[in-house]
């Protein structure tokens, strides 16, 4: 995964801030001091890790698919860790910096519980993407484009000469063994993707339909032949988004896109994506979905305040997860986590009838449901803000009913009535 630098060292005191009140994604609690997130991976739903830094090198790791958080980092000595990654529950990776020029990488073969550190040979810059193909080959590779591989599990790691040179890279994504992406800028401040077809050894730079002064921050593969690349332009601070359908040969620039710097991009399957990062007018985070092959992007989240998200995440159709800030100071990281495909409960259906009527709005212990051309009501379903069904009524034939809802807490709640004529959706607040 991409790890900007400079914008962890620019971040590092930092708040959790508030939501746009039609979030579905979830602040998740975090009970251990840290200071910055700037990665997540995630090995299956349960069991993931979230990489960064407090005073020094920081891991987090869950097991309950995020209800908890515990810290993995006893035993690494590192400023920065970037990158982590599984091969199993028990055997994984993450990258570290140490002061300004020693890059290690770190290996624990019980779950993160110890690590042991492994010399790479990478000195002025840092590795940005560690991948293993099985238990003992592995790829990694560093800013500058040094490339290094082990076939001993890393043990040992040999750097490979390449023919990258003049050139900034911060993502780099391993469909497999032999076929990989690098993304970043050259010294031109040109936007760049390199290709490589045998493993790393000989990198073929890709002609891009953008002009100068963009940069690539990350990239996404969701098959062999369907890539997704995103940055932004330096010069007026625009969102970037490439898609290429033909496994890197040709690459077209997806102009419907909102507003936003973008840091990160990840897709489950070939239809569905996200992408993450800053929205510059309004000094927001911001997450922007696909539900159609990038086709069309839809925003799903803001922070209420300053706020900007560097990693995505997601595992299945429904669940993902980013890692980011909101706001300055100590406890600004934030991981946030969405369990619907990040979708505003209101938008999944349009009402499609009007003659219903749920008061009071604000309400305070009940509300009630007025249906004067008697529909048949076969189901009422109230939704908290993530998505979550609070309440089932059905068969309800009455003209008017009351329902009582002291229980819920004071926020925002969804009521959808589905009746034999139509649905009827409300927004509702409680006080």
């Amino acid at each position: 995964m991409k790890v900007n630098i400079r914008k962890i060292i620019i971040l590092s005191c930092l708040f959790i801030g508030i939501l746009s009140v039609n979030a579905q994604w979830k602040p998740l609690e975090i009970s251990v001091d840290s200071w910055m997130f700037s990665d997540v991976f995630f090995l299956n739903k349960d069991t993931g890790y979230v990489a960064g830094h407090n005073q020094s090198g920081l891991i987090l790791k869950t097991t309950d698919g995020g209800l908890t958080w515990s810290d993995k980092s006893n035993g690494i000595v590192s400023n920065f860790l970037f990158a982590p990654f599984f091969v199993n529950v028990d055997t994984g990776y993450v990258a570290g910096l140490y002061g300004c020029f020693e890059n290690y990488i770190f290996k624990t073969t019980d779950g993160g519980e110890n690590w042991e550190l492994q010399n790479t040979g990478i000195y002025n810059n840092n590795i940005i993407g560690v991948y293993f193909s099985s238990a003992d080959s592995g790829f990694a590779m560093g800013t500058l484009g040094e490339f290094i591989q082990t076939t001993d599990g890393g043990t040992t790691w040999n750097l490979m000469q390449t023919n990258i040179s003049d050139a900034k890279i911060y993502d780099v994504q391993f469909v497999n063994k032999d076929i990989m992406f690098a993304v970043g800028a050259e010294l031109s401040s040109k936007g760049l993707i390199l290709k490589s077809n045998d493993g790393g050894r000989n990198w073929e730079k890709a002609t891009l339909p953008i002009k100068k002064d963009a940069v690539i921050q990350s990239i996404a593969s969701s098959n062999a032949d369907t890539a997704y690349a995103v940055g932004f332009y330096w010069n007026n601070d625009t969102g970037l988004i490439l898609k290429t359908n033909d496994g890197g040969s040709t690459w077209i620039e997806i102009k419907n896109r909102p507003v936003g710097i973008y840091n990160s991009v990840h897709f489950f399957n070939s239809t569905i994506g996200y992408i993450v990062g800053y929205d510059v007018e309004n000094d927001k985070a911001i997450i922007i979905a696909t539900k159609n092959g990038g086709e069309s992007w839809d925003v799903q989240q803001t922070s209420e305040e300053d706020g900007e998200y560097y990693d995505v995440f997601a595992i299945d159709e429904q669940i993902a997860y980013t890692v980011g800030r909101h706001g300055f100071g100590g406890q600004a990281r934030v991981i946030l986590k969405t369990t619907n495909g990040g979708n505003d409960p209101s938008q999944i259906i349009e009402s499609n009838i009007d003659n219903i009527y749920v008061y009071p709005n604000p309400f305070n212990d009940y509300i009630s449901v007025y249906n004067p051309l008697f529909y048949s009501i076969q189901e009422l379903v109230i939704f908290d803000v993530f998505g979550k069904r609070i309440q089932i009524l059905s068969a309800i034939n009455q003209t008017q009913v009351n329902i009582h809802l002291t229980h819920l807490n004071k926020g925002l709640y969804f009521v959808k009535i589905q009746t034999d004529k139509g649905i009827s959706i409300h927004k509702l607040i409680k006080n």
